[in-house]
């Protein structure tokens, strides 16, 4: 298996990436998950999964009270409800997802920066 492993990399070798990289030491969703709550907005971040799992809350009992509604002004009220609630749900992971985007880039500049030393020192040397 390693013949093949080593061919694959060979094969790409010419693609600009550094010889020691291994896409496999890329964080998994759940790790970049927690970089972001661990990070210098923690408590922020905390706030905002707080504040999603109360509109989560509010909009399953929202739905449960729309199925047990009989008149057409609850029906259209707890609709309103759920559908605002999933949308500020929505929106506070979004964020989040940018949080951990934001991270993600930061990490890339910073690799690119390593691979341009590594260029400038090849050049004057």
């Amino acid at each position: 298996m390693a013949g093949i492993d080593q061919r694959i990399r060979d094969a790409l070798g010419d693609t600009g990436l550094p010889p020691d990289y291994d896409p496999s030491s890329e964080e998994s969703l759940f790790q970049q998950t927690l970089v972001v709550m661990r990070g210098r907005q923690r408590w922020f971040v905390m706030i905002v999964m707080a504040v999603s799992i109360a509109f989560l809350a509010l909009a399953v009992y929202s739905i449960v009270r729309f199925f047990r509604a009989s008149e057409v002004a609850d029906l259209v009220m707890w609709s309103t409800v759920f559908l605002f609630s999933q949308l500020v749900v929505m929106m506070l992971k979004l964020w989040v997802w940018l949080q951990m985007n934001k991270n993600e880039v930061k990490r890339e500049v910073k690799r690119l920066e390593l691979e341009i030393a590594r260029l400038a020192e090849r050049a004057s040397a």
